[in-house]
């Protein structure tokens, strides 16, 4: 779906796309045998082996659309701004999961079984605007502000399978790991000309990024039982924060026998602090950059 729409000083657009998939059905099977080697005796041990089979069945849902905006303030002044949504959703079922491991040091094989259920829902939402002045050829202003946010939940339910016939739920496992990504950007340029052959431009930008990421393991007993905290399989979580300060200064100048000159300087800084949940804060030490450029790259013959 695409779509324009101007009046006047104003314009719209529209875009986007999607694609679902229902109750798609399939089957799996792993097999593997996984040997280790003595170095002493230059031999492999006896090997394991694990096989592993299952019914499928998959439900999906993707989207991209995105509504954009301008508008015309005056002849050498606009505005402009768009906002995107896009999902990537996953649900995912695994019926009969049978896990059969045939160990050299037992003498039956392990056999589990259980369905599991797992969720991956992902949507992200971007936005932007931007301002632009240009008062005279090469004399302009502009600003720019982006914001962007994607929120997931990746989980899982799992139902332990036994009794005789391997069907009877014996208890339940649950993983929840919600989790965020957003970054925040601000930045603002300058040029304008210094006689006729020389150009100055500086501006400056900040990045402000937030992750947090958290999962918890439980597990109840029979079919009905409520779930509490697994205390065998400790939970976590992660709180990233990143900031970064640049700003940066350029001059050309061109000659009369038209050659261009153009050197500048670029400086970067970056804040970073780490915490996770169960262990103590992790800080890590902020960065500084200085650039100061000149390359041959730079003297073009016009």
């Amino acid at each position: 779906m695409n779509g324009n729409y101007r009046t006047g000083k104003m314009g719209f657009s529209l875009g986007g796309f999607g694609r679902a998939e229902y109750n798609v059905k399939g089957a799996f099977l792993n097999d593997q045998t996984t040997r280790s080697y003595d170095l002493a005796t230059n031999t492999y041990s006896a090997s394991t082996r694990t096989l592993q089979t299952a019914n499928t069945l998959n439900q999906r849902i993707f989207g991209n659309y995105q509504l954009g905006w301008d508008y015309d303030i005056d002849k050498r002044t606009s505005l402009t701004a768009s906002l995107r949504y896009g999902a990537r959703n996953g649900l995912s079922t695994q019926n009969n999961l049978l896990t059969t491991i045939t160990s050299p040091n037992s003498y039956f094989p392990i056999v589990s079984n259980r369905n599991v259920d797992t969720k991956d829902l992902s949507g992200t939402v971007d936005a932007n605007v931007t301002y632009t002045k240009i008062y005279k050829p090469q004399q302009e202003f502009s600003v720019l502000a982006l914001y962007s946010r994607n929120n997931r939940t990746n989980s899982f339910v799992a139902d332990i399978l036994g009794g005789t016939d391997f069907q009877t739920i014996t208890s339940r496992q649950k993983n929840d790991n919600p989790s965020y990504n957003q970054e925040s950007t601000l930045q603002v340029d300058y040029q304008t000309p210094i006689k006729k052959n020389q150009l100055l431009e500086f501006g400056g930008k900040g990045i402000f990024r937030q992750v947090n990421s958290q999962y918890q393991y439980y597990v109840a007993n029979g079919s009905d039982a409520p779930y509490i905290v697994d205390n065998t399989r400790t939970g976590n979580g992660l709180d990233y924060n990143q900031n970064i300060a640049a700003t940066y200064l350029s001059y050309t100048l061109t000659t009369k026998s038209k050659y261009t000159l153009k050197a500048g300087a670029r400086y970067e800084y970056t804040f970073i602090n780490a915490t996770f949940s169960n262990e103590s804060a992790g800080v890590i030490q902020p960065s500084r950059t200085m650039e100061i450029w000149c390359p041959a790259s730079t003297f073009l013959k016009a």
